[in-house]
């Protein structure tokens, strides 16, 4: 995962707050405003959601943010919501990466 300092130097990503294990930020992606929750626990994990339940970030939108968060030779998995399967929070997705994982 990128350092923190790189991650709040990034063009339209706002620091919130710390949370265990890592931070809470806004993303402004055109005119939506995300909350994403970073930690490096056990492994990187990045969660995005939306106030608004009905919007749902894109494949798209979720690159993006990958990009922001990892560094480029990390092989960090995009996890997004299929159809049929209940989540208990329909509108967050997530990416993250093993800490054994490099390439």
């Amino acid at each position: 995962m990128r350092e923190f300092k790189d991650i709040i130097n990034t063009d339209n990503i706002t620091f919130l707050s710390p949370w265990p294990g890592g931070a809470r930020f806004y993303w402004k992606y055109n005119d939506l405003d995300f909350l994403v929750l970073a930690t490096d626990n056990d492994e990187d994990h990045v969660s995005i959601s939306h106030s608004d339940r009905s919007i749902k970030p894109t494949l798209e939108q979720m690159i993006e943010l990958k990009n922001i968060f990892f560094k480029p030779y990390e092989c960090a998995h995009i996890y997004m919501k299929q159809d049929g399967k209940k989540l208990l929070v329909s509108n967050c997705y997530h990416i993250y990466r093993k800490h054994n994982e490099i390439a």
